[in-house]
Order: C-alpha cells, then structure tokens, then sequence
C-alpha cells in the first residue's frame, strides 16, 4: 500500500495503518522479507500495474528483502481484533483483503458496521 501511494505522489500525505496478527507486527515494522520471495513480489508488482522496478523500494542483504525506511515510516502497524474491538481510528479508506472470508454472517456485519462508523469508503477483495 505505501509503494502504491508512493508512486501516486502521496505517500508524504498519508498515514496508512495495518492490522496484523500479533506474531507478525515486528516482522512487518521491520519490512524484511526472504530473499528468496524477491522474484514472485516483482512479478506481482509488475502484474498489478506498477510503475517501476519493485527493487527500488528495497534493499538486500546475502538473505533478505529489506524494504526501504521511507515507506515503512508512513505505515502504522498494530493489533486490532476487528470482531470485538471498536473503531480504531478516522480514516478516508478502509482495504480489507482476504480477510472477511474466515468470519460467519453474524461477524461479517459486526464488521462492516464498525467500519460504516469511520465513515470511510470501504474496498473488499476476497469473498464476503
């Protein structure tokens, strides 16, 4: 998402926030990833539009991907549980991806109906 708002020049106005599970927040803080994934993640962003070489916003070391400082700076990473926790902040967009697919009916529209209280356009990808 920070790649995407760099390249349409906002990035510098953007605060964007991910909500991982709790095992997964330093390693995405951190922005390393396994060299070894470099190829598929320059595949995929190639496939999906973009604009220049995905190796731009990273560097690498012997064995990893290390995303590049200035787009990590602009991301917030923290723990939500978008079942039982309340609206988490003011936002103009929310994306949820691959996500609603693991939750029953019932929590499905608890879920939709915290995210229609930050009154933020909604984009889901996955099945609902």
């Amino acid at each position: 998402m920070a790649i995407l708002l760099e390249e349409e020049g906002l990035l510098e106005r953007s605060r964007t926030r991910h909500r991982l599970q709790p095992g997964r927040l330093q390693k995405a803080r951190e922005g390393v990833y396994p060299l070894e994934y470099a190829r598929g993640y320059s595949r995929n962003y190639q496939l999906s539009g973009g604009r220049a070489s995905l190796s731009d916003y990273y560097r690498t070391d012997d064995q990893h991907l290390l995303m590049k400082k200035y787009l990590r700076q602009q991301v917030v990473f923290a723990d939500h549980n978008l079942v039982t926790d309340s609206v988490f902040s003011e936002v103009q967009l929310v994306v949820c991806r691959n996500v609603l697919i693991y939750f029953n009916r019932e929590f499905q529209e608890k879920i939709f109906s915290t995210f229609m209280k930050v009154y933020a356009p909604v984009v889901f990808s996955g099945w609902v």
